[in-house]
């Protein structure tokens, strides 16, 4: 098994020629790679619920191979941003057998955070950890595990009820 550990990184601060340049000339790259700047804008605030929808990896990690024969002008950009920018959200893309986490809790949000939870977990805002339980339950595969290490109150509290619905109607749970 090895690992693969990133740290979060945000697209704010890739240039256009360097995406350009990676993109090659390839209108199918460049358009998915501007799906995938969007979604990475201020991913540092987001975190691991960042939404990737209809981004088409595969285009994404055959131009990183191929990147890697061509010199190009911007090539320390694309070999130190855009590279480890496409494999670390491809990661995040998947499914998994496992998953394990200690949710951040945390019900006061900044209003990009808001907007965002707003927009993509509405059913789940009441607090940070609920949407964690939300997202780490959507990473797991339909035989995945999830194991988190939460409050109690998402058991009780109506705020939480969407989120016991999603649990009882989708998932199974084995233990509490």
């Amino acid at each position: 098994v090895l690992p693969n550990i990133y740290a979060i990184i945000e697209s704010n601060n890739i240039s256009r020629f360097a995406i350009e340049d990676f993109c090659d000339g390839k209108a199918d790259v460049l358009a998915e790679m501007d799906k995938l700047l969007r979604a990475m804008k201020d991913a540092k605030e987001y975190g691991s619920i960042i939404e990737f929808k209809d981004i088409d990896f595969n285009i994404l990690l055959d131009a990183c191979d191929a990147s890697y024969d061509r010199i190009t002008l911007h090539g320390n950009e694309i070999r130190e941003d855009i590279i480890p920018l496409i494999k670390m959200a491809n990661l995040m893309s998947k499914k998994y057998d496992i998953v394990v986490t200690n949710p951040p809790y945390m019900n006061k949000f900044s209003p990009k955070l808001k907007d965002y939870i707003n927009a993509h977990y509405a059913a789940y805002k009441g607090d940070l950890f609920s949407v964690f339980i939300y997202k780490s339950l959507v990473y797991c595969k339909p035989s995945g595990y999830a194991g988190l290490m939460t409050p109690n109150v998402w058991m009780f509290i109506k705020s939480y009820e969407e989120l016991r619905k999603f649990i009882i109607e989708k998932k199974n749970i084995t233990t509490l």
